[in-house]
């Protein structure tokens, strides 16, 4: 029984690498052939389907006329909503047909209708613009409602004025500093 449990465990050991050497398991079998171009793959993937959701979500915000784009409460363009359409229809190499209107919510009470007023308007001047520029193209004009992109902030003309509590506080300090002057004033002519 000496050294029973080592010869043994080295046949098993020689049996193994034998029937690896002589082929009973391939060794296609027992690696990935594909190893690093499937994980490339879905990694790439994984970051342009991330780039082309933004990328489309930007293209639909670009291509929506938004209420300031219309005067207020009303169905007729402003300058800046005509130009933006002129842009539209104006893309290299082709124009998006697809253009969207915000709904209406500077329409106080009729905001369905004057929601559906705009997208008229802004189909009858695409259609004008596709006509003098000779455009083989009908554009589709829908309702949508987008919130307006970016961060909110105080509007220009307001940017550089003070709380009130602040602007209240600064006024006490000015009249305080107004009224000490006037004290030492008071006090130099005294001792003159």
């Amino acid at each position: 029984m000496n050294g029973f449990i080592r010869k043994i465990a080295l046949g098993m050991c020689f049996g193994t690498a034998a029937t690896f050497v002589a082929g009973c398991l391939p060794y296609r079998e027992l690696v990935d052939p594909c190893w690093p171009e499937r994980y490339n793959y879905q990694a790439r993937h994984s970051i342009r389907d991330t780039f082309n959701a933004q990328a489309a979500n930007g293209h639909m915000l670009d291509q929506t006329i938004w209420n300031e784009h219309f005067e207020t409460g009303t169905a007729v363009l402003s300058y800046q909503g005509k130009e933006h359409l002129k842009y539209l229809a104006r893309r290299q190499p082709a124009p998006d047909p697809l253009v969207f209107v915000q709904y209406a919510w500077d329409g106080k009470d009729k905001a369905e209708a004057l929601s559906n007023d705009r997208r008229v308007a802004v189909a009858d001047y695409l259609a004008q613009v596709a006509a003098a520029r000779k455009l083989p193209l009908t554009f589709d004009v829908q309702l949508r409602d987008f919130s307006v992109p970016g961060l909110p902030a105080p509007a220009a003309p307001n940017l550089y004025r003070l709380p009130a509590n602040v602007r209240d506080q600064r006024q006490a300090d000015a009249e305080r500093a107004k009224a000490g002057a006037t004290q030492v004033e008071n006090v130099t002519n005294v001792n003159r």
